[in-house]
């Protein structure tokens, strides 16, 4: 879907460079002259490599759905974290890039949100408390 560069927030995943990025931070930046901009700080699902981009406010970019699934971190191995669907029962593995700083507050048997684009996990996003 379609959106206006304005309107990206943090979380938000949207595709730029035929790849996928998920949205870490955002600030609307207005010049003395000329038009605003948005500076977009943002990672690489696949990789985990941080990127800073520049959109003028007027342009489009595509986000991308993200369905979302109940899921238990169960436990590291490294730079491993291993969680387990809660409907399905089948294990997943991320590594600490694709979780983010977030990592450091994992604990056995906690409840997670897992994060899904095109039937691919790419993230998990801890519970508020």
């Amino acid at each position: 879907m379609k959106i206006q560069a304005n309107t990206i927030r943090g979380g938000n995943v949207i595709e730029h460079d035929d790849k996928q990025w998920r949205v870490l931070k955002t600030e609307i930046l207005l010049p003395g002259k000329g038009n605003a901009f948005i500076q977009v700080e943002m990672r690489d699902v696949k990789s985990g490599n941080k990127t800073n981009e520049r959109f003028r406010t007027s342009e489009t970019v595509e986000k991308l759905m993200v369905e979302e699934s109940d899921a238990t971190y169960l436990y590291a191995d490294g730079d491993q974290f291993t969680f387990m669907d809660s409907k399905t029962y089948e294990q997943f593995t991320l590594d600490r890039a694709s979780i983010g700083d977030p990592a450091v507050f994992l604990q056995e048997g906690m409840m997670v949100t897992a994060e899904l684009i095109d039937g691919a996990i790419t993230g998990v996003r801890l519970p508020q408390h």
